[in-house]
C-alpha cells in the first residue's frame, strides 16, 4: 500500500510544474528504474522526482548531472521518514554523486540517503559525494558509512563552493576530512548539519574528523559536531595552511582528536599552516584532549563557551547544561545525546546576535537571502529572547540576543514539560495523575495549565495537544496579513502586527533582518520606524509569531524611496549657472539644445523640464535649453 501511495505522489507531480517532472521508481511503475537514466532524459530546470525504495547497481552510482541545472529529489525531502526510506545505496562500487562539469546552485540534490559510497576511481575523492570546479545544492540528506581518501563523505576542491543545508553525516570514515575535505580555495556554507562518529584514520597524520580545510573558506553555521574522532588532530574540525574558517553557532562536544603523531590535538578545533578561523556563539564542551589547539595563525572567539577558558570578547567558561549530554546510553558523543539546552544553561542570550550570518542559502525559503538566519538547527526561532534570562550577550537595533550554540531556547517553557527536561514524556503525565482535582495546590507543579486553581480535564485538554495522549495536536498561530509598505525618509511608518491561535496559547512575537533605528516591540507588537536620509532602498523584514511550539511568518517587504527635491528655477540664468544649480539640488543635467529666442541674452536658459518648482526623486534628469539669442536678420 505504501508503494503505491508513493508512486501516485510521484505521478501526481507532474501536473503541478512547468518544468518536466520525471519519475524514478526501482520497481518498473515509473518513467526510469535508475536515476543516471532520468537524469539523462532532463534538461535545464527539469525535475526529477525519486520514489522510496533502495536504488543500487549501474546508473545508482556514479551519479553524474553532465552540467545540467536539474533538481533531482525524494518524494517528500522535509519529511525524515521518506528521506530514510529513499536510499542510494552505492555498495563500496562507486561514489554517490560526482558534480565536475561547473554545476552551481540551481543543480540540486535533496532528501536522500546516501549509504556504502566509496571513491573506487584513482582520484579518491569524496566517499558520497564529490564537488570538482562545481557549486551544487545538497540539502535533506543522510550520509552513512561512506569512505574517501580525502573526504569520507563529500570532498570540495577546484573552487567548489555548494550549499549543504540540514543534512547529516554518521560515520564516515577518511584520512582527511572523515566527513568533508574542502581544498583548492573551495568555499562550502554548511548550514544546520549534523556530523557524528565520523573517522579520521588510515595515515599517520589523520585529522579533521567532522571536517578537514586545506586552503578553503568554509562558512558553518548552527551545526553539531559530537563524537566524530581523529587520528591525530582536529576532532571536530581541522584547518590546514591557509584557511579562513568562519564557525558560528555550533555545538562541539565529545569529539576527540589523540595527536599520536604531530604531538597537537584539538578535540573540537585544530588551527595550523597560517591559517585564521573565526569562532563565534559556539559552544566547545567536553572534547579531548582539549578544546581547541593552536599551532599557528590566529583562532578568534568570541561569545562562545569553551572549557577551561578561551581568551575573547564575551567569553563564559560555564557547564552549557544541555538537556541530556549523554544520552540514555550514557555515553558522550553518540547519536542519542541532546545537546538542547536547559532552562538554566549560561547560554541562553549570551551571543552575539550582530554575528548570526546571512541566509544566503535561503533556509526558509522566503526569498529573504539579505535576511539573517532565521532558525536554529530544529527549525525553531534563531533570535528568541528568553524573559527569565538576564541579557548576557551583545545585540543591535532591538534584536534579541542569541543564544550560544546550535539549539536555541524558545525562552518559553515546552507546554507540558514540567519536570522540565526538554520532553514531554509519560514522567509529565504523572505529575498530572498526582496533582488530579488537587485544590489548592498553587501551580501544581506546573499542571494547572489553564489558571483555574486546580488540575481538571481543562489541563488534561491543554496537555493532550503535545501529541503524547492521543485526541488533541498543536495548532499554528497565524498572522493576520501585514502586507507590503512604501514610504519616503524622513516619513514615519508605524504598525501593529497580530495573530491568532485556535489554542489561544500565549504568543511569543519577534522581528529580524532590521535596518539600524528600526524599532520593533516585541512586546506590543507595534513596529515604529523613520528612515532617514540616506536610508532609501528596499528591506525585508521577517516577522514570526510563536506559541512555543508552533511558529508563522510573514516576510514584508519595506521600500523607502529618497526623499523628494524641488527643482530650482534656472531660467534666465546662464547655462553654467544653471547646471550647478541642478547639481547642487542633488539632480541631474539632462539634455542640453539651443535656441533662438528673441528676449533671453545669448547664453542664458530659455526654459527647462521639469519645470521649477516641481516635486522630484533626487538624481531626476533636467533638460535645458539654452539660448543662441535673436534669430539672425536677411539671408546672404
Amino acid at each position: 500500500m505504501q508503494r503505491v501511495y508513493a508512486l501516485w505522489v510521484c505521478l501526481l507531480l507532474v501536473g503541478i510544474s512547468n518544468a518536466q517532472v520525471i519519475t524514478v521508481d526501482d520497481d518498473g511503475t515509473a518513467d526510469y528504474t535508475t536515476i543516471q537514466a532520468a537524469i539523462d532524459a532532463s534538461g535545464n530546470g527539469d525535475i526529477v522526482v525519486v520514489c522510496p525504495g533502495t536504488y543500487t547497481g549501474t546508473d545508482n552510482y556514479n551519479i553524474n548531472f553532465g552540467g545540467r541545472a536539474i533538481t533531482v529529489r525524494s518524494t517528500d525531502p522535509k519529511d525524515p521518514a521518506v528521506v530514510a526510506a529513499t536510499v542510494i545505496d552505492c555498495g563500496y562500487l562507486g561514489r554517490g554523486f560526482d558534480f565536475n562539469n561547473s554545476e552551481g546552485p540551481d543543480s540540486i540534490i535533496n532528501g536522500f540517503t546516501i549509504v556504502n559510497a566509496e571513491d573506487t576511481d584513482l582520484d579518491y575523492e569524496g566517499g558520497a559525494i564529490r564537488c570538482d570546479g562545481s557549486s551544487p545544492t545538497i540539502a535533506n540528506c543522510n550520509i552513512l558509512n561512506s569512505l574517501g581518501y580525502i573526504g569520507g563523505a563529500v570532498c570540495n576542491e577546484n573552487s567548489s563552493s555548494p550549499a549543504l543545508i540540514n543534512c547529516i553525516f554518521t560515520n564516515n570514515e577518511s584520512p582527511y576530512g572523515g566527513g568533508i575535505f574542502n581544498s583548492g580555495y573551495s568555499d562550502p556554507n554548511v548550514i544546520n548539519c549534523t556530523f557524528t562518529g565520523n573517522l579520521a584514520v588510515g595515515a599517520p597524520d589523520s585529522a579533521g574528523g567532522g571536517i578537514y580545510n586545506d586552503n578553503s573558506n568554509p562558512t558553518i553555521i548552527n551545526c553539531i559536531f559530537s563524537g566524530n574522532y581523529a587520528y591525530d588532530d582536529g576532532g571536530g574540525i581541522c584547518s590546514d595552511f591557509n584557511c579562513g574558517a568562519s564557525i558560528i553557532n555550533c555545538t562541539f562536544s565529545g569529539n576527540t582528536a589523540d595527536a599520536m603523531y604531530s604531538g597537537g590535538g584539538g578535540g573540537a578545533l585544530l588551527n595550523n599552516g597560517g591559517s585564521n578561523t573565526t569562532v563565534g556563539n559556539c559552544i566547545l564542551w567536553d572534547n579531548e584532549p582539549d578544546e581547541i589547539y593552536l599551532v599557528s595563525g590566529t583562532v578568534t572567539v568570541d561569545y562562545s563557551n569553551v572549557q577551561d577558558g578561551y581568551p575573547g570578547t564575551g567569553n563564559i567558561n560555564e557547564d552549557p547544561l544541555f538537556i541530556d549530554a549523554d544520552g540514555p546510553d550514557d555515553i558522550v558523543g553518540t547519536e542519542d545525546d541532546n545537546l538542547r539546552l536547559l532552562s538554566s544553561s549560561p547560554c541562553i542570550d549570551a551571543g552575539d546576535s550582530r554575528a548570526v550570518g546571512a541566509d544566503t542559502a535561503d533556509i526558509d525559503e522566503d526569498g529573504g537571502a539579505a535576511e539573517q538566519i532565521p532558525r536554529d538547527i530544529d527549525g525553531n526561532l534563531r533570535l528568541m529572547d528568553d524573559p527569565n534570562t538576564a541579557d548576557e550577550g551583545a545585540t543591535h537595533r532591538s534584536i534579541p540576543i542569541v543564544d550560544m550554540g546550535a539549539y536555541e531556547s524558545s525562552g518559553l517553557t515546552m507546554v507540558g514539560d514540567f519536570e522540565p527536561d526538554g520532553d514531554v514524556d509519560l514522567d509529565d503525565l504523572a505529575v498530572i495523575v498526582v496533582r488530579w482535582l488537587d485544590l489548592g495546590c498553587g501551580d501544581c507543579g506546573g499542571a494547572d495549565l489553564s489558571g483555574d486553581g486546580s488540575v481538571n480535564l481543562a489541563d488534561f485538554a491543554k496537555f493532550a495537544q503535545t501529541g503524547l495522549v492521543g485526541g488533541g495536536e498543536s495548532h499554528k498561530p497565524v498572522f493576520a496579513p501585514i502586507g507590503n509598505k512604501l514610504l519616503t525618509e524622513n516619513e514615519n511608518l508605524n504598525f501593529t502586527v497580530s495573530a491568532t491561535d485556535p489554542d489561544y496559547d500565549t504568543l511569543d512575537y519577534s522581528a529580524f533582518n532590521l535596518p539600524s533605528d528600526e524599532l520593533f516591540d516585541t512586546g506590543t507588537q507595534v513596529f515604529d520606524w523613520t528612515p532617514t536620509t540616506g536610508q532609501a532602498g528596499q528591506y525585508f523584514v521577517t516577522f514570526y509569531v510563536s506559541d512555543g511550539i508552533e511558529v508563522d511568518s510573514e516576510t514584508v517587504t519595506i521600500t523607502v524611496n529618497p526623499e523628494p527635491v524641488t527643482v530650482p528655477d534656472v531660467v534666465d540664468t546662464t547655462q553654467a549657472s544653471a547646471e550647478a544649480a541642478i547639481v547642487a539640488a542633488g539632480l541631474v543635467v539632462g539634455d542640453v539644445t539651443t535656441s533662438y529666442d528673441p528676449v533671453i541674452v545669448a547664453g542664458n536658459v530659455i526654459s527647462q523640464d521639469p519645470a521649477a518648482g516641481a516635486s522630484v526623486l533626487p538624481g531626476t534628469s533636467v533638460d535645458l535649453v539654452v539660448s543662441l539669442g535673436p534669430e539672425p536678420v536677411g539671408h546672404w
